[in-house]
């Protein structure tokens, strides 16, 4: 499965011949006609890059990931750069989706809006909970408003053109109507 060609153009192996590295064989380097494979059997697979590590796509033109000499790392999507790490944390351009909880530790705020504080915050800071509007008003919109207890009580409802109501105990006392 080897052919070297004549005229000092390189090593031509044909498919699924595998280049071994390693006493026990633990560097494998091969083509399958499909697919091309490194294997490391023993360790980790380190990449030493005194620049800037890229990976590119098949025409060099579109970056897929930078990782910069000394700094952040970049995520690419049609050589759009969507995530970045940096001395401050990550950005993220685009939407961010997620299959699991986004979770923010006590007294770290999830900051909404352009002031560098957030026009809108929300905190928790191991005891209470709060919603920290800074700028306009805050609306809550729903059909249908129910603001209730831990144990799932009645508080006050709501109703889209219609009433509200106040409860206490879970008990209606005191309700609105058109007359």
């Amino acid at each position: 499965g080897l052919t070297v060609p004549g005229g000092g153009t390189g090593l031509d192996l044909n498919d699924n011949v595998k280049i071994r590295i390693g006493t026990g064989t633990d560097l494998e380097l091969y083509h399958d006609g499909s697919h091309s494979h490194i294997n490391e059997e023993t360790g980790h697979l380190l990449v030493g890059v005194e620049g800037e590590f890229q990976v590119l796509n098949r025409q060099e033109n579109q970056y897929r990931i930078r990782a910069h000499n000394n700094g952040g790392v970049d995520l690419y999507y049609a050589n759009t750069k969507r995530f970045e790490t940096s001395n401050a944390g990550v950005s993220v351009t685009g939407d961010l989706t997620t299959t699991g909880h986004v979770q923010i530790p006590d007294n770290f705020r999830l900051k909404v809006g352009s002031a560098t504080n957030g026009d809108l915050v929300l905190i928790h800071d191991g005891t209470d909970s709060v919603i920290d509007n800074a700028a306009g008003n805050l609306f809550i919109r729903s059909n249908s408003l129910h603001l209730q207890s831990t144990s799932a009580e009645n508080m006050v409802v709501g109703e889209s053109n219609g009433g509200v109501s106040l409860y206490y105990d879970n008990e209606n006392k005191f309700s609105t109507d058109s007359f």
